[in-house]
């Protein structure tokens, strides 16, 4: 009873529907009642495969009833929303004498050709996410999802990622499932939110052509195929840095309060959701200190959002510190990433370096009015004059750029100084929570180059080929190791009194816990340990990284113990394990 009302309220309030009669008023409710449950009951058994009556759920089970109104409660105020957002920002507002004109119709047009894209490459994405196959540190994400809020805080404090995304991913797995499925989508709704902000604000506020690369790059880089759905918090991190730089820009557009708070409430839970997302908001604002001092503006608004922001973060600062200190003497990275290997981890090919420096330095020369082209029309031929201009350099367009530009290489900068005058303490992933910005920034780039119709077309084109085939690698390899797990698991059919002995630290330290989270896991270094955590009163499986030695195998037998090897194969990521079962005579 109460999400239909929410809906309907929602609706009259966003799209101001004056007040009707009683009568449509209870014919509007009942049709909505019949709409949104039909909704809701289809997302529970399509979405997430509820099997059995539904009638016997709800009235047998609390836990069901709970996770149904919450489920129903958010699709009630996601629809409105929705709704609204669409309706301000993807559909043009045009009267009935501009339908003759070209223009007007070609605009409808590129605009329900990019929602099309866009979606179709939602799809893709969102494909991956019927994937159970997890690796070490996705699986402790889910071990972190499934206990309390104080260990989580405890456990995380002694890690080196903070708290925000392990309670989003507690809060969501309630509502959507204790699967791999759930989890994977929990990663992808900040992905979906990246489509629609791309599709609606981007689009208008830095044109479609800017919109189709950033989508396009946002979707079908080896980077985001991997990180809008893995069970981890960078597709979070990513949002919310774009976030903040979209509201970085709005200030410099349109200097109003409100867009600083904004500003400093993604800032915060961007830099709770990854360190090096810290990193990126602390030097957006410090990029605003440097204009909003320039600019000679009113310094009030700023000093309360830094105010915010600091006063914030305060509580989880010492916990950073002591993370800092403790990674600085032992943290288990041992490579430093190159410059090369971090552009490519954004960009997944070399030649890609010259196309964007080319662009890049094109953009600043016609922006800056360095070069100014002119074009004339005479006869049916366009004749195109050449002229250098004196440049200014403070237009919105290149200082956004370059703002972008600083916070991208600013963090690599960063992370290359600290792990060679420390230690190792950056990864080219950390690069993925600052990918929507340089992703749209080379957007906006193409978007002001002369001839960016065919340039833009080119780009979309080659991008869409090769990341195609980029999904089509990554989805086989899901589905060779899907498949493999799902044969492991039911092979290695551990009961909750036997015992795993493995000497593979990922799956010792979280991963089988995912598969098996009743059964008793020991880690070993040496196949001479695992008699120690053999005995007659229970069943022992023994996952090893490589086949165990004949000799061994041999001396088990001689103990009075049969072991067999029933499989090879995967149980989640990254390495194969050979299984063997033990038990005694």
């Amino acid at each position: 009873m109460f999400p239909p009302i929410l809906v309907m309220a929602l609706r009259h309030k966003l799209m101001n529907i004056e007040s009707e009669t009683k009568l449509k008023i209870l014919m509007e409710y009942c049709i909505t009642c019949l709409l949104f449950t039909m909704l809701c009951l289809g997302t529970v058994v399509i979405v997430f495969k509820h099997n059995g009556s539904l009638v016997t759920a709800f009235s047998d089970h609390t836990d069901f009833a709970f996770h149904y109104l919450c489920l129903a409660t958010v699709l009630a105020i996601s629809i409105p929303l929705i709704e609204y957002f669409f309706k301000k920002y993807v559909m043009f507002q045009f009267n009935f004498n501009d339908l003759n004109s070209s223009n007007s119709s070609h605009q409808m047009l590129y605009v329900h050709l990019l929602c099309a894209y866009s979606f179709v490459l939602g799809l893709l994405n969102f494909t991956r996410c019927f994937d159970n196959t997890l690796w070490g540190d996705e699986a402790f994400s889910v071990a972190l999802a499934r206990s309390n809020v104080q260990s989580m805080i405890t456990t995380t404090a002694n890690d080196v990622h903070p708290p925000l995304y392990y309670l989003i991913l507690q809060l969501l797995h309630t509502i959507l499932g204790d699967n791999g499925f759930a989890y994977h989508v929990i990663s992808l709704l900040p992905y979906i939110l990246i489509l629609i902000l791309g599709v609606t604000y981007i689009r208008k506020h830095y044109g479609i052509i800017t919109s189709f690369i950033f989508v396009t790059m946002s979707s079908l880089m080896e980077c985001a195929l991997v990180c809008n759905v893995e069970i981890r918090m960078y597709s979070w991190a990513n949002f919310f840095v774009l976030c903040a730089f979209l509201l970085f820009c709005k200030i410099l557009e349109a200097d109003k309060f409100r867009y600083y708070i904004f500003f400093s409430f993604f800032s915060l839970a961007a830099a709770y959701t990854h360190y090096y997302a810290l990193v990126a908001v602390g030097l957006l604002f410090l990029i605003l200190w440097v204009l909003i001092l320039k600019s000679h503006k009113n310094l009030i608004k700023l000093v309360i959002s830094s105010l915010i922001a600091i006063l914030g973060y305060i509580p989880w600062l010492k916990i950073l510190l002591t993370t800092f200190s403790r990674t600085s003497d032992s943290w288990w990275n041992k490579m430093i990433p190159t410059v090369k290997t971090c552009f490519l981890y954004l960009f997944d090919h070399l030649w890609m370096f010259p196309i964007l420096i080319a662009v890049f330095v094109a953009f600043y020369l016609y922006e800056s009015k360095t070069i100014v082209v002119e074009t004339k029309k005479i006869d049916v031929t366009n004749k195109y004059k050449v002229s250098f201009g004196k440049p200014t350099l403070d237009t919105y367009n290149i200082v956004v750029v370059t703002s972008g530009i600083i916070v991208v290489l600013g963090i690599t900068i960063i992370g290359l100084t600290m792990s060679y005058l420390i230690r190792p303490l950056f990864l080219e992933r950390y690069l993925f929570p600052v990918s929507g910005i340089i992703y749209l920034i080379v957007g906006i780039a193409f978007s002001k180059m002369k001839f960016r119709k065919v340039w833009s077309v080119l780009i979309v084109l080659v991008l869409l080929t090769f990341g195609i085939k980029n999904f089509k690698t990554i989805y086989q390899s899901d589905k060779q190791l899907d498949n493999s797990t799902k044969q492991m698991v039911n092979i290695v059919d551990a009961q909750s009194n036997d015992i795993m002995i493995t000497n593979s630290s990922h799956h010792s330290w979280t991963i089988l816990e995912y598969y098996y989270p009743s059964v008793k896991i020991a880690a070993v270094s040496d196949c001479t340990q695992i008699v120690d955590y053999i005995n007659n009163s229970q069943d022992a499986w023994i996952l090893w990284a490589t086949k165990l030695d004949d000799n061994f195998i041999q001396s088990l037998k001689e103990e009075g113990y049969e072991i067999e090897n029933v499989s090879t194969g995967y149980i989640g990521a990254p390495n194969m394990l050979y299984a063997y079962h033990v038990k005694s005579e």
